[in-house]
């Protein structure tokens, strides 16, 4: 699980980690939680509070598919900004295992 706010290098990150694990011949799948939004944005009329719910619930269970799949890491990303964030995503999918979460911290202007 891969967190930090925008521009902190997530998406960079997962795709290097996803290189690395998929070198070392396992099967990986990388699922950023930006990239759903985006996929949901619009569907509807709805405020960008309820597209962020929607993607989230989308996202959630996108990962969720990766592991009863059988793909051996799923790498999460992005921006949950809160514990409640984390614990819906957790909520979702049922593992049998704890995650490791790894938050990026960079500076606005390392952001930029």
């Amino acid at each position: 699980m891969l967190n930090g706010p925008i521009a902190a290098g997530k998406s960079t990150l997962a795709a290097c980690l996803a290189d690395e694990i998929r070198a070392a011949d396992h099967s990986v799948a990388v699922v950023g939680l930006d990239e759903v939004f985006f996929m949901v944005r619009g569907l509807s009329n709805a405020s960008l509070d309820d597209w962020w719910d929607l993607a989230r619930a989308a996202h959630s269970r996108l990962v969720r598919a990766f592991i009863s799949s059988g793909v051996e890491v799923v790498i999460v990303d992005g921006p949950f900004h809160d514990d409640c964030e984390r614990r819906m995503l957790l909520a979702d999918l049922g593992l049998d295992h704890a995650p490791v979460w790894i938050t990026l911290v960079v500076s606005y202007e390392e952001a930029r």
